[in-house]
């Protein structure tokens, strides 16, 4: 398996921690009106150039975790974030593994930028990454604008397809700003931002655990859409597709068994007498497909019950 109980724990976890709470809030924009340097009942109106790493950096922040805190002081009108504002740097390597170990050894000094990178940036083969520069220069230990010289030229080698930032994200302060104690939050805001990252959560758990779904319609239901055909490819669709079966009659062999094994634990024989108008050997692939993923259970006399 790709997982272990302790990352799904740590996934609820992070979704339990991921709403800030009012006190996290309030020391975020407490910062940022000190960060940029805004007095109390000013700056209304005002916009700001704003770097979200280099704030979150200076105040020992993960820069998602002040980004979901400057989220909600948005949605509660203290301030306004630009649209760029949620759109940063992004990267993905143009070239597989083996050529970019020799591009590192005839060119050594991207050598170092292009590890920092593959050590900080998960997926950067498979897709674009959003990164930020100032911690990759961090991180690297070179100034930001080595950093950002450095990946212009790996951009022009073709070895990445980076694509920076147009323009600098802006903080609009659309009130003056208040002493951080009389922030006001709506509670049911909260529990809304909260109710929604649970349930994302629970989406992406059971994308992890679940073998008994197709792959893309379960993704659809992530982004709360809806599909009426399996992909055929992912590896459920790949051993369903094994069984020979219509969806229909998959789909009606085994909500059968279901049905029949309510509370009660019968046969294979039985099950299959049960079936009506159902071959024999089509409902025997159901129930070892079941078997194998776990849906019923067999005891010691060969008995199948329901998996609770």
């Amino acid at each position: 398996a790709l997982y272990n109980e302790s990352d799904i724990t740590d996934l609820m976890e992070r979704a339990e921690k991921a709403v800030p709470t009012r006190e996290e809030i309030v020391n975020v924009y407490n910062a940022l009106s000190n960060y940029l340097q805004v007095a109390y009942h000013s700056g209304m109106g005002e916009s700001f150039a704003f770097d979200i790493s280099a704030f979150a950096i200076n105040y020992k922040m993960q820069p998602i975790h002040a980004l979901s805190c400057l989220k909600i002081l948005e949605l509660e009108n203290y301030i306004s974030l630009t649209e760029n504002f949620f759109l940063p740097s992004r990267l993905h390597f143009e070239v597989q593994n083996v050529d970019l170990y020799k591009f590192q050894v005839e060119h050594f000094r991207f050598d170092h930028l292009i590890k920092t990178i593959l050590r900080s940036c998960e997926g950067v083969f498979d897709r674009f990454v959003d990164i930020y520069e100032p911690d990759i220069a961090r991180k690297a230990n070179i100034p930001p604008e080595e950093a950002i010289n450095q990946l212009k030229q790996l951009h022009q080698l073709k070895v990445i397809n980076y694509i920076p930032k147009t323009d600098q994200p802006q903080v609009i302060y659309t009130q003056p700003r208040v002493n951080g104690n009389d922030i006001i939050l709506r509670k049911e805001l909260i529990a809304d931002r909260q109710e929604r990252i649970k349930l994302n959560a629970e989406k992406l758990k059971r994308y992890i655990i679940d073998k008994n779904h197709c792959r893309s319609l379960m993704l659809l239901e992530y982004f709360n859409e809806r599909g009426e055909q399996r992909c055929g490819t992912c590896d459920y669709c790949r051993l369903r597709n094994k069984l020979e079966l219509s969806d229909y009659e998959f789909n009606t062999i085994q909500n059968r068994i279901k049905l029949l094994l309510q509370g009660q634990t019968l046969s294979p024989e039985t099950i299959c007498s049960q079936t009506d108008n159902l071959h024999r050997h089509k409902v025997t692939k159901v129930i070892q497909w079941m078997l194998d993923n776990n849906i019923v259970q067999s005891n010691n006399i060969g008995h199948l019950s329901m998996v609770e």
